[in-house]
């Protein structure tokens, strides 16, 4: 048999494999992946450069990773069922990520009124109606609860982009998403007028994310045969991800502009849904590494709490331990991931259970189960 035609068989049987496949397993990994980066960011990474500062990354993986399970979602609904129900669709994101972030949210707020009467709590109060309102990302100084930012561009995504895919042609939605991201491209290298930069429609374009519209790219490739025996050649190769990853670090080390770094962990994304015996497989599936992606939510909303009470602790309790130490990150994700599971347990787990009852196939189960995104900063979703 022609090579050709071999590749082509390879790839049609990983096509129908894909479709049938109602959870991405790889996917929990790599979600583990992005919040460990992000905890480090906040911690440690923060003060470190090259490779080691690349956690801020993190972020652009969450906005990948919810961009192409949002759209497959959308778009195995709309196959099934030949519509989309918007309304399911906002009941199910409403219960996985509005009890969890409103519930912090409130303790932060509570907090502050005791124990708070600076500028910071009078920065963080005056943000409050952009906090409640998932709009922080175009109107909120940098502050307390400040990584609110991603949560609010995941939800916009939310709001905006099922409405297109039900009631635009498939065409016409993907035109959507490029017009979305070579606007985006060309404001990171080109720049912004000033004039432009103080006006709504601006902050709302501005705040668009490059990682979100190729993660939905992506779906589109793959949802379709043609377009997944592309990507099966390309990134079903078993040397895909470590070259991936490697070009991704790479970034962190010449002048590239970070818009390269959103199509490479989109690429990544692509990769290890594509192939799930991956190079980097063994890590992804990993069951310690998967249950950190399942309750990464969790993890994103809370390591705030946890670093501000190692702080408030190590002058005393630990005799001086600097929770923004090697060691600090990793109790603090130890602490952050107990205090995360508790919480998905006990707390979201009824808020779940009545998401699941809404879903409308078993593809919702290949949802990242934290909110933006949630991802961030960094969201996951």
């Amino acid at each position: 048999m022609p090579h050709g035609l071999r590749a082509w068989d390879r790839s049609q049987a990983a096509f129908d494999d894909f479709r049938s496949r109602s959870h991405f397993g790889a996917l929990d990994g790599l979600r583990a992946l992005s919040i460990m980066a992000v905890v480090w960011h906040h911690g440690p990474g923060a003060r470190l450069g090259g490779i080691l500062g690349t956690g801020r990354r993190g972020v652009i993986l969450f906005f990948a990773i919810s961009g192409f399970l949002i759209t497959t979602l959308l778009l195995r609904e709309h196959d099934r069922h030949g519509s989309i129900s918007l309304a399911g669709f906002y009941a199910r994101r409403a219960l996985r990520i509005f009890p969890l972030y409103y519930g912090v949210l409130a303790v932060y707020t509570a907090l502050l009124l005791l124990t708070r009467t600076d500028a910071a709590a009078a920065q963080f109060f005056d943000n409050l109606p952009y906090f409640l309102t998932y709009t922080s990302n175009w109107y909120a100084r940098s502050g307390i609860f400040a990584f609110a930012w991603s949560l609010a561009a995941e939800e916009q995504f939310y709001c905006t982009w099922p409405s297109v895919i039900r009631y635009a042609r498939p065409k016409r939605a993907i035109w959507f998403v490029v017009f979305l991201l070579l606007a985006a491209l060309w404001w990171s290298a080109a720049g912004t007028p000033p004039l432009m930069r103080s006006s709504f429609v601006f902050r709302v374009l501005a705040s668009v994310q490059m990682a979100i519209c190729w993660g939905c790219l992506l779906a589109y490739l793959l949802h379709h045969r043609r377009g997944f025996h592309l990507a099966h050649v390309i990134l079903g190769h078993r040397l895909a991800v470590p070259v991936i990853v490697l070009a991704t670090l790479l970034t962190q080390l010449v002048p590239v502009r970070i818009a390269y770094g959103h199509f490479m962990l989109a690429a990544l994304v692509g990769a290890c849904v594509v192939r799930e015996d991956s190079w980097l497989a063994p890590v992804l599936k990993w069951r310690p590494i998967v249950h950190i992606g399942v309750v990464s939510y969790g993890i994103y909303m809370l390591h705030g709490l946890v670093f501000n009470a190692l702080d408030l602790a190590s002058p005393g309790l630990l005799g001086g331990w600097e929770p923004h130490s090697v060691s600090g990150f990793a109790v603090s994700m130890v602490l952050t991931t107990a205090l995360a599971t508790l919480s998905f347990r006990y707390f979201e787990g009824p808020f779940l259970a009545l998401k699941s009852r809404l879903a409308p196939s078993r593809t919702d189960s290949a949802l990242p189960l934290a909110g933006a995104a949630a991802p961030p900063p960094p969201s996951i979703q």
